[in-house]
């Protein structure tokens, strides 16, 4: 089975994660693939940590980098034949992937 490695930036996102976590856990599912979720914290002071540990993500702290950075030490980290980067306060729908997929 393919594997989609998602990465995540977040800073203060506990109003939204849940909900972007999910959805892109279910947009995998719905495409038949493994998935890897990696959020990278930017030093919330909030727990949106805590929220995105709980939804099974891989959760990397690492203060002070700019928005390309976050994403690239996710990258770094990423485990899948496919990359995929997500804002901390979208919600993607379940056939996200399937039409990403349908367009190789």
């Amino acid at each position: 089975m393919q594997k989609i490695s998602i990465i995540i930036p977040m800073f203060n996102e506990s109003e939204h994660i849940q909900r972007t976590i999910t959805s892109a856990i279910n947009a995998a599912v719905t495409a038949g693939l493994d998935y890897q979720i990696i959020a990278v914290d930017n030093n919330s002071t909030d727990n949106s940590r805590e929220l995105a540990e709980a939804l099974g993500a891989t959760v990397v702290f690492l203060p002070d980098l700019k928005i390309g950075g976050l994403r690239n030490a996710g990258a770094e980290l990423a485990t899948g034949d496919y990359l995929a980067f997500l804002d901390a306060d979208i919600e993607v729908p379940s056939n996200w992937l399937i039409s990403c997929l349908n367009q190789q």
